[in-house]
C-alpha cells in the first residue's frame, strides 16, 4: 500500500477494519419517567453503550428514541427541577468517565444532550483506585460515588435562554422548554473508604439528604443520613452512624454465629431503596437488603421516641460482614464458583455508639427474610404516608413482595402496631434493576438473561393468612421488633406456590455476558451458524446466532418435480403460479385452494421462457421457445393473439406490456403487448450469443434494454438506440452475466438500476442515468453472493421499507433488498434452491420456494435481518467452554449445575456433554470428578483417530484460603481427558480413553504436527501416548511464561516452514515457539514482553499470517509473523473480549475488492464484532475518511472519536493504529452528513494533501463520493 510516509509513517501495510455485527444486549438499568415524551409514561433503559426511550402504551412497550453513547454507561438517574422538562442523567465510565444530561426533543422525537461534565480525578495517582457504582439525582444536584475517600457533586441550574450559536454537530432542542446543565462540579472528600451505596431521601428541611452505606477499615456496615452542603462543599452528619449487622445487640460474632438470631441483623447489606412517602410527622424510612435479609429502617427527630429505643452504633471487626464489598452484582453472578458459606459472612464485635447533638436517629423496625439469594434489585410498588409495599429481586431471579403497614395505639404500652405481608411472587431473571409502570405491570431489567416485562399478581390474594405472633413465626428471626412497635408478621404463598403466577408480556433477548463461543461449519465448510454459551445463575442459555432472512414456512406442496422458473399470476383477486419444468407449463391455483388447473395444450405441452400479467387489460404473457402468447383465458383455452418465432428463443423478460426476446444466433427483438397481438418496436443482431436480457421503463421517455452475450459483455441500449442500431453503452465483466434485472433507481439522483448476475456468483450494480437522451453510467459496485452462477428473480411485491427487490440463487439463496436507499442483501439458510417468486395472497406477500430435496414450499418473511438467535434454555446448568465437533456433527460442552440446598450451600455437578449443532438435541455425557471443573475443550485428530480432548481443574476444598473464588491460578491440579464417541443401539456414549493429569489446571488445547499441545499452568507440554496403556507421556514441554491461558497454531507459510505454536501470557504478552515435526521438541522462542495481559487470542490475515489477542486492559492488538514478531494495529475497544473465532457470518468472497473478513469476536456484553483485512485502496480511502471524520463528527458530550478509542492503560494512553473503525466511518452515510455541506468538508478535508483519495491504476488518486460510498456500502454487508 503506498503511504505518506511524512503522514502516516506509523500505518502497517495493509489495514483490519472492525464492525459490530450485534450490539450489547445486557440492560444495565431502567427507571420510569413521566412528561419525558408526548407519552403520560415512558420507560428509559440503559445499555452498556446506548439509552432507549420506550413508551409505555395500552398495548404494550413501544421504542421511541434512543442515544447511543461513546463510553460505557455504567447508571442513570432522573432529574426533575421545577419551571423545566424532566432530563435523564447519564453516568459514563472511564476513559473519557463524564455525566451527561440528556432530554427528549418531542419536536424531533430524538435524545439531546443538553449538557456534559468530564470527571476527572482530583489526583493522578487515584486512577488506579477508580471505581463507579452510580449516579443519584435529586433536584439541582447529582452524586457519584468515583472514588475511594471521594464523591463527586454536580450542581443542577435550569437554563432559559436559548442554545445561542448552534454547532451542525450538535443537536440541540427545538422547542422552547427550558433545560437543565451542569453548573458547577466539585470533589468532596469523605471519610469512607469503601462507600457501598448512596442514596436521596425525600425532601426535607434539612435539605438534600442521603443516606450512606459503607464498609469502614475496621470491617463495620455502617448506615448513616448526611446533608448536602452546597455552599461550604461539604456533608453534614444528620444521625449518629449504626451497624447494620448489629444495629440493636452487643455480641460477639464469629464465622459460625447465624445471623438469623441478631435481631434485625442485615449482613452483606449491599443496598438502601428510600420510600418516597413521608409520615405527617416528618418520619421517612427506608429499606436495607442483603444477601438473606430485608430491613426496614426509620428515619425521625430524636424526640419521637423514647429513650430506651435509641439505635446503637457497634464497631470492632471480628469477620468481615461483606465478602468483596466493591463487587458489582453482575460480577458475583458471573465470576465463576460462587459457594455459600453457612449463616452468610460474619459481622462485628460490639461497641458504644458516640453521642453529639445530631437530630435524628436510624432505628430498625422489622426485618424480613427472602432466601438465600443475593439480592440485586428493589423496588417500591406503592406508598403512603402509613405505609408503602415492594418487591425484591434476587441473584435466583425470585421475586419476593413486602408490604407494611403503621398503625398507631393499641400497641401495649408502644405507639402502635406494624403489620408485614411478605410473599412470594414468581421466578424471573436476575434483575439488575426493576421498574414498577403501574397498574400491576413491572419491567425486569436484566444484565446476564432477558428483560422480561412482567404483569404481578394481586398481592391480596397471595396471602395464606397465616399470622403469627410477633417475633414468634418460625419464618421469622425471634426479636424482630423494636421497643417501640410491635410487629405482626403474615406469611404468603412460598417459592413453589408461586411458580408461573406472573404472565410474561414481553420478553427482551439478551446473550450477555458471553462465556464462550464456537463456529459450527456447514457441509461446504462454510460458517453455518455461532454458538454461544451465556448467562449465570438460574437463567443459562446456549445461544444459536445465524445470518440471514428469517423465513416462516406457511406449507408444502409435494407432487412437482422439476421446476426451473416460476411467475406469480394474480388475476380478479385468484393467486395462481405459473410453473415452468423442462417439457411442460403448469398452472397452479394458491387460494382459496391449491389445486393444479387444467390449462389447454398449447399453454402447458412446452416449457414457459418469460411470463407476466400485460398492464394494458391484465392478459397473461406467455414466452415459449417457439413463440409469445397472449392469453384471454387460460383455463378455456382463449388465446387473445400470438407470434410465431423462427429461431429459438433462448431467453426473455415480460415487463408490464413490454417483452424483450433474445434468439439464437444473437438476434435481440422488442414487442410492445396489444389486445390482440404483439407489435414489433425494435430488433438488432449481435455478433455473439445472447445470455440474459431485461427490460425497463420506469418513468424514462422510452424504455431501456440490457443485453448480456456469452463473452463478458453487457449491452445498454435506448429503445431508439436499438431500433437504429445506434452505439451502446458496452460493460465488460469478470465473468459473463447469466441474468439481469433493470430497476428503477434506489436514489432519485440516476434514472434506473442495472443488476447483473455474473457466472462467478457476483452481484454486479449499475447505477445508470440519461443525459440529453444518452445512457450514462454513474457507479458500479460488486457484492459476492456465491461461487456459483447467480440467477436473479426480480419480484413484484409493493414497495415498502425495506423493500424486497430480487432474489439471487447460487448454491445458496440470498435477498436483496433496498433499505435506507441503500441496495443490501442477506444470505437465507436453505439449500439446493432452483427457483422462487413472490406472490399476494389474502394474508399477505408470501414467497414461493422450489428446492430440489423438499419440493415447492411457501414461505413468508419474517425478518430481514442479519442476525437471528435462537435460545435453548439450560436453566442452572452452566456451559462455560464450546467445541464443534465436526466429525460428529455436534457440539461438546463443559457443563455446571448449581443446586441449593436448605441450608443454603450449594451442591455442584460437573460433567462434559455432547448436543446436536442444529438442535441441540442430547446425545451423550460423562461425569467428572468431585469439584472438576471444564477449562478448556476440543476436537482433536490424534493417531488418525478422532477423539474430544477435554481439559479439567481439580479445584480445591472450600476450607482454607488457599481458593480464591473464580481464581483458577491457585489451582494445583488438573487432567486431560480424551474421549471416543460412540453409538450403540441408536444411544450414544462418551467413552474415556485415556487421561494424563497435570500440575495446575489445563487452560487451553491445540494439535501440532500431530501433537496434543496442552497449556497448565505455566507450562505448555506436548504429552504422546504408547500403545501398551492408555495413559499420556511426555514428549517435550516448554515452561518461561507466567500463565499460559491461550494456545493457538499457525500453518507453515513463507519463511515459516513448521509454522509456530502461540502462546497468549494471561499476564504478559504473546510467544512464538516452533515445535519439530519429528520429534516434538519446542525451540526458537520470539516474545513480546509488554504487559497487555492476554484474554483473548486468535489468528488474523494481516498481508500475512498475524495473530489478533485482546488485552486486560480492554484493547484488540494485531502482530505480524514475518521474519520477526511484529507488532502492527491497536484498537481502544473498551470491553472485554470472550473469544476470537475465526470465520465471517457472509462469503469472505463477497466483496474481495474492499475487504476480506475472517474473524468474528464476542464480547462479554454481548457484544458480536467482525474483523476484515482491507485491500489496499480502500485502506487508504477508509482510513483518511476516518481521519476527516474525526473533526467533524463528536460523540454525545463532545467527545472526540480519537479520545473514544484511544488504547493503552488508564495511565499510560495510546493512539489507535492500523484499524478503520467500521462503525463509526458509517456515520457517513447518514442523513446528517450525506444530505448537507459536512459531506464535502469531508472529502475535501481541510487542505488539498487530506483530500479522500484511493489508489488507482497511477497511484495515489482523488476519490469520488461515489466511492467512498461504495467502500461503505461494502463493509456493512460483512455484517
Amino acid at each position: 500500500m503506498a503511504i505518506d510516509d511524512n503522514e502516516h509513517e506509523y500505518l502497517p501495510a495493509a489495514y483490519t477494519e472492525q464492525h459490530a455485527a450485534l450490539a450489547p444486549t445486557p440492560v444495565l438499568a431502567s427507571l420510569r419517567a413521566t412528561s419525558l415524551t408526548d407519552n403520560h409514561t415512558s420507560l428509559v433503559v440503559a445499555k452498556p453503550d446506548r439509552v432507549e426511550v420506550w413508551d409505555v402504551t395500552e398495548t404494550g412497550l413501544v421504542w421511541v428514541a434512543e442515544l447511543k453513547v461513546w463510553g460505557t454507561i455504567v447508571s442513570i438517574d432522573q432529574v426533575s427541577v421545577e419551571g423545566s422538562r424532566p432530563h435523564i442523567v447519564v453516568l459514563l465510565s472511564p476513559p473519557n468517565a463524564r455525566a451527561l444530561m440528556v432530554a427528549f426533543d418531542k419536536a424531533t422525537s430524538v435524545l439531546v444532550v443538553t449538557s456534559s461534565q468530564p470527571l476527572s480525578p482530583p489526583t493522578p495517582t487515584l486512577r488506579a483506585a477508580e471505581f463507579f457504582s452510580a449516579i443519584v439525582a435529586q433536584e439541582r444536584i447529582a452524586l457519584v460515588s468515583l472514588w475511594i475517600g471521594v464523591i463527586s457533586c454536580l450542581e443542577i441550574d435550569v437554563d432559559r435562554k436559548s442554545s445561542g450559536k448552534k454547532k451542525r454537530l450538535s443537536k440541540v432542542l427545538s422547542d422552547e422548554d427550558a433545560i437543565l446543565k451542569f453548573r458547577d462540579n466539585y470533589n468532596i472528600n469523605i471519610r469512607e473508604h469503601n462507600l457501598l451505596h448512596i442514596s436521596f431521601l425525600p425532601i426535607s428541611t434539612y435539605g438534600p439528604t442521603l443516606t450512606f452505606l459503607w464498609l469502614t477499615a475496621t470491617n463495620e456496615l455502617r448506615l448513616q443520613a448526611r446533608s448536602v452542603m452546597t455552599a461550604s462543599h461539604s456533608l453534614a452528619d444528620l444521625s449518629l452512624p449504626i451497624d447494620v449487622v448489629q444495629p440493636a445487640s452487643k455480641l460477639s460474632v464469629s464465622e459460625d454465629t447465624d445471623f438469623n438470631d441478631i435481631p434485625f441483623s442485615c449482613p452483606a447489606a449491599r443496598r438502601v431503596v428510600p420510600v418516597p412517602s413521608v409520615t405527617p410527622d416528618g418520619v421517612r424510612s427506608l429499606l436495607v437488603t442483603g444477601d438473606e435479609h430485608t430491613v426496614l429502617y426509620t428515619l425521625s427527630p430524636r424526640e419521637l421516641e423514647s429513650p430506651n429505643d435509641a439505635g446503637k452504633a457497634t464497631s470492632g471487626p471480628g469477620t468481615s460482614p461483606r465478602a468483596n464489598a466493591r463487587r458489582s452484582p453482575q460480577e458475583e453472578l458471573t465470576s465463576g464458583n460462587v459457594k455459600r458459606r453457612k449463616a452468610s459472612m460474619g459481622g462485628s464485635k460490639a461497641a458504644t455508639a458516640p453521642t453529639d447533638g445530631r437530630g435524628l436517629e436510624l432505628i430498625p423496625r422489622w426485618r424480613i427474610r427472602q432466601g438465600f439469594g443475593t439480592v440485586l434489585a428493589t423496588e417500591i410498588l406503592e406508598d403512603h404516608c402509613t405505609g408503602a409495599s415492594a418487591i425484591i429481586g434476587d441473584e435466583y431471579g425470585a421475586l419476593t413482595a413486602v408490604g407494611w403497614e403503621f398503625r398507631k395505639g393499641d400497641g401495649g404500652g408502644r405507639l402502635g402496631t406494624v403489620q408485614v405481608l411478605q410473599t412470594a411472587v414468581d421466578s424471573t431473571s436476575p434483575p439488575s434493576s426493576l421498574t414498577y409502570l403501574g397498574a400491576s405491570h413491572l419491567f425486569v431489567s436484566s444484565a446476564v438473561a432477558d428483560s422480561v416485562l412482567l404483569r404481578l399478581p394481586s398481592l391480596g390474594d397471595s396471602c395464606d393468612s397465616q399470622t403469627a405472633k410477633s417475633g414468634k413465626s418460625k419464618q421469622v428471626a425471634k426479636g424482630d421488633e423494636s421497643e417501640a412497635w410491635s410487629v405482626i408478621y403474615t406469611k404468603g404463598r412460598e417459592k413453589v406456590a408461586a411458580e408461573g403466577s406472573a404472565q410474561v408480556l414481553e420478553r427482551w433477548m439478551n446473550v450477555a455476558p458471553v462465556k464462550d463461543m464456537c463456529a459450527v461449519k456447514d457441509a461446504s465448510g462454510g460458517l453455518s451458524h455461532l454458538l454461544l454459551a451465556s448467562g449465570a445463575s438460574e437463567s443459562n442459555s446456549l445461544r444459536i446466532i445465524r445470518s440471514g432472512v428469517g423465513l416462516e414456512e406457511l406449507t408444502n406442496i409435494l407432487g412437482l418435480d422439476s421446476v426451473e422458473r416460476m411467475w406469480p399470476i394474480t388475476n380478479s383477486g385468484i393467486s395462481q403460479l405459473l410453473l415452468s419444468t423442462p417439457t411442460s407449463t403448469i398452472l397452479l391455483q394458491i387460494e382459496p385452494t391449491i389445486s393444479i388447473k387444467n390449462t389447454s395444450q398449447v399453454f402447458s405441452n412446452s416449457p414457459t421462457l418469460a411470463a407476466g400479467i400485460a398492464s394494458e387489460d391484465g392478459r397473461l404473457v406467455q414466452v415459449i421457445p417457439k413463440g409469445l402468447y397472449v392469453w384471454a383465458d387460460v383455463v378455456a383455452g382463449v388465446l387473445g393473439g400470438q407470434m410465431e418465432i423462427d429461431e429459438q428463443i433462448v431467453c426473455a423478460q415480460v415487463v408490464g406490456k413490454w417483452v424483450v426476446i433474445a434468439k439464437r444466433g444473437g438476434g435481440v427483438s422488442v414487442f410492445k403487448t396489444t389486445t390482440d397481438g404483439f407489435e414489433l418496436q425494435a430488433t438488432k443482431v449481435l455478433s455473439n450469443e445472447v445470455s440474459a436480457v431485461s427490460i425497463f421503463q420506469g418513468p424514462l421517455p422510452g424504455p431501456v434494454i440490457a443485453i448480456a452475450t456469452w463473452t463478458t459483455q453487457i449491452y445498454l441500449y435506448t429503445l431508439s438506440q436499438l431500433a437504429d442500431s445506434s452505439e451502446p453503452v458496452a460493460l465488460t465483466q469478470e465473468a459473463y452475466a447469466t441474468s439481469l434485472q433493470l430497476k428503477s433507481p434506489v436514489a432519485g439522483s440516476h434514472s434506473a438500476q442495472l443488476l447483473a448476475g455474473l457466472s462467478s456468483g457476483t452481484l454486479v450494480t449499475y447505477d445508470i442515468s440519461i443525459d440529453n437522451g444518452a445512457l450514462v453510467l454513474k457507479s458500479r459496485k460488486s457484492n459476492s453472493l456465491g461461487s456459483q452462477p447467480l440467477v436473479l428473480f426480480p419480484t413484484t411485491s409493493p414497495k415498502c421499507e425495506p423493500s424486497i427487490i430480487s432474489i439471487g440463487i447460487t448454491e445458496r439463496m440470498s435477498v436483496i433488498f433496498e433499505s435506507n436507499s441503500k441496495t443490501e442483501f442477506s444470505s437465507v439458510n436453505k439449500k439446493d434452491i432452483l427457483a422462487v417468486t413472490d406472490l399476494q395472497t389474502s394474508s399477505g406477500p408470501v414467497f414461493a420456494v422450489y428446492s430440489a430435496s423438499s419440493g415447492l414450499s411457501l414461505v413468508r418473511v419474517t425478518s430481514l435481518k442479519k442476525l437471528h438467535v435462537q435460545t435453548c434454555d439450560m436453566g442452572s446448568t452452566s456451559t462455560s467452554k464450546l467445541a464443534h465437533v465436526e466429525h460428529l456433527g455436534a457440539v461438546a460442552c463443559g457443563a455446571t449445575k448449581r443446586l441449593v440446598l436448605e441450608d443454603g450451600d450449594l451442591e455442584e455437578t460437573n460433567w462434559v456433554e455432547v448436543r446436536d449443532e442444529s438442535t441441540l438435541g442430547f446425545m451423550a455425557s460423562y461425569t467428572l470428578k468431585e469439584r472438576e471443573l471444564v477449562t478448556s475443550i476440543r476436537s482433536v485428530l490424534l493417531y488418525g483417530t478422532q477423539y474430544l480432548a477435554v481439559g479439567t481443574a481439580l479445584l480445591p476444598e472450600e476450607e482454607g484460603d488457599s481458593w480464591d473464588e473464580g481464581n483458577l491460578a491457585v489451582v494445583k491440579e488438573g487432567r486431560v481427558l480424551l474421549f471416543k464417541a460412540e453409538q450403540e443401539s441408536g444411544q450414544w456414549r462418551l467413552g474415556l480413553e485415556m487421561e494424563v493429569s497435570t500440575v495446575g489446571a489445563v487452560y487451553a488445547l491445540e494439535t501440532i504436527h500431530g501433537f496434543l499441545a496442552v497449556a497448565a499452568g505455566s507450562e505448555v507440554s506436548l504429552p504422546n501416548f504408547p500403545n501398551i496403556n492408555r495413559s499420556l507421556t511426555r514428549v517435550a514441554s516448554w515452561a518461561s511464561a507466567f500463565v499460559i491461558s491461550h494456545l493457538a497454531v499457525i500453518p507453515p507459510f513463507g519463511s515459516r516452514e513448521d509454522g509456530d505454536l502461540i502462546v497468549g501470557d494471561g499476564m504478559r504478552s504473546v510467544i512464538v515457539l516452533q515445535v519439530d515435526e519429528g520429534s516434538g521438541k519446542i525451540y526458537d522462542d520470539e516474545r513480546d514482553m509488554a504487559t497487555h495481559g492476554v484474554v483473548a487470542l486468535g489468528r488474523v490475515q494481516d498481508g500475512g499470517e498475524g495473530i489478533v489477542i485482546a488485552d486486560s486492559h480492554a484493547n484488540i492488538m494485531t502482530y505480524r509473523l514475518s521474519s520477526a514478531l511484529e507488532k502492527a494495529a491497536t484498537f481502544g475497544l473498551h470491553e472485554e473480549v470472550s473469544k476470537f473465532q475465526s470465520g465471517s457470518l457472509v462469503p469472505s468472497s463477497s466483496a474481495p475488492e474492499v475487504i476480506t473478513p475472517d474473524v468474528l469476536f464476542t464480547t462479554r456484553d454481548g457484544r458480536l464484532g467482525v474483523i476484515g483485512q482491507l485491500t489496499d485502496s480502500a485502506a487508504r480511502t477508509l482510513d483518511d475518511l476516518q481521519r476527516n471524520m474525526e473533526r467533524e463528527w463528536k460523540g454525545p458530550g463532545e467527545v472526540g472519536w480519537r479520545n473514544w478509542r484511544r488504547a493503552g492503560t488508564e495511565v499510560v494512553g495510546k493512539e489507535t493504529v492500523g484499524f478503520v473503525d467500521g462503525d463509526f466511518v458509517q456515520h457517513f452515510l447518514e442523513p446528517f452528513f450525506y444530505e448537507s455541506e459536512e459531506r464535502d468538508k469531508v472529502l475535501q478535508g481541510a487542505s488539498s494533501h487530506e483530500h479522500i483519495s484511493k489508489i488507482g491504476e497511477n497511484g495515489k488518486e482523488q476519490a469520488t463520493l461515489e466511492d467512498v460510498v461504495r467502500l461503505l456500502e461494502a463493509t456493512a454487508s460483512m455484517h
